[in-house]
């Protein structure tokens, strides 16, 4: 269902018929509703704070300030993007599902202006791995400013420095209504490691710029579709594979936080039995399912051979591994995680594919 732009809010009052109409159409409408009356929080606060201090430094002072504190951070940015090239140009390739294809780019630095070119890119495809224009962009200048995003200030002054050119029914710019769903574990990783692997073409370049994607696998846990009159997912983030450069996570996926065993055990009845770092970096974690019934979608990257990731499933003395869909799972049965090192940036000519086996 595509709903057009409309007014939850007119004048400070609260619209019910339409916000009747947006619970309605959702899984979990009491989820939903505080998703908005956060969002709503943190607007009227934000608007109580900027009042505050036009009133204390007028508006013409204010702007001035914002002005200039654009002015500062863009100029910061522009110092911290390399010169000396007339472009640099990368790829990289992503498969997941038999679904595959490339991402292109090519950059250039044009006064103070960074411009990338993602021409030449795959066509959108028929499952959930387009990346959205947004996405893409967020990608690509993590990617470009990974080892100094902590001390940049992110405002306006730091995104109009770059200029993207996302051609339209591509992988990297999809039409309306191809799904993006996992498209920041598949499209997005692959538009951070041709960002990386172009910056670091040239000799004198290599190693200056460290990867900061890598593999992650999804899991989501819901209760069967029906048997309850909301259903609340259940995502799971256990444990992260570590990054090419050094150990702890990649860039792309370090703004996660690692559930608890006891929140875990508490909130959704399920038991972490084991999590724990062994030789060569490698982060083993198992989760028991203590009662209740779970329909598990479980997405594994194409990355996951060459960097030691996999996920396996056992229930009812069954075994599946790699990317599984609406799979049941009762009581006693456990998924095994194994995270190690990521290998890094992946050449467009290195093609991985992974899909769910059982066996």
């Amino acid at each position: 269902m595509r709903i057009t732009p409309v007014k939850l809010y007119t004048g400070g009052k609260l619209q019910r018929d339409v916000q009747r109409f947006v619970l309605a159409n959702s899984r979990t409408p009491e989820l939903l509703a505080s998703d908005l009356d956060a969002l709503r929080a943190s607007l009227l606060q934000a608007q109580t704070g900027l009042r505050s201090i036009i009133q204390a430094y007028g508006l013409s002072k204010v702007a001035r300030a914002i002005g200039q504190m654009k002015a500062h951070t863009q100029e910061q940015v522009l110092n911290l993007l390399p010169e000396g090239r007339k472009e640099w140009c990368g790829a990289a390739d992503f498969s997941a599902s038999k679904v595959s294809g490339r991402v292109q780019v090519r950059m250039q630095r044009v006064g103070n202006l960074w411009k990338a070119d993602f021409t030449g890119s795959a066509s959108q495809v028929d499952a959930p791995f387009n990346c959205s224009e947004a996405t893409t962009s967020a990608c690509a200048v993590t990617a470009i400013l990974a080892e100094h995003l902590e001390s940049l200030p992110v405002n306006d002054g730091l995104l109009d420095v770059f200029e993207f050119r996302l051609p339209a029914g591509s992988i990297v710019n999809p039409a309306y209504p191809s799904a993006t769903a996992l498209g920041y574990h598949t499209a997005g990783q692959a538009v951070a490691a041709a960002v990386t692997h172009a910056l670091n073409e040239s000799g004198n370049g290599e190693g200056k710029f460290p990867a900061v994607h890598g593999a992650a696998p999804l899991t989501v846990l819901y209760a069967p579709i029906g048997t309850q009159k909301q259903t609340v997912p259940v995502f799971l983030e256990l444990g992260y594979t570590a990054s090419a450069s050094g150990w702890g996570p990649p860039v792309l996926h370090s703004g996660r936080r690692l559930a608890s065993a006891e929140e875990l055990e508490w909130r959704s009845g399920l038991r972490m039995t084991q999590r724990e770092l062994a030789g060569d970096e490698v982060m083993e974690v198992r989760v028991e399912l203590l009662d209740g019934s779970w329909e598990a979608c479980i997405f594994v990257p194409d990355q996951a051979d060459s960097s030691g990731l996999s996920v396996a499933v056992e229930s009812c003395g069954e075994v599946w591994k790699g990317t599984v869909t609406g799979l049941p799972l009762s009581a006693g049965a456990t998924i095994h995680y194994t995270f190690a090192r990521n290998g890094g940036g992946r050449p467009a000519e290195k093609e991985v594919g992974l899909h769910g086996t059982k066996g």
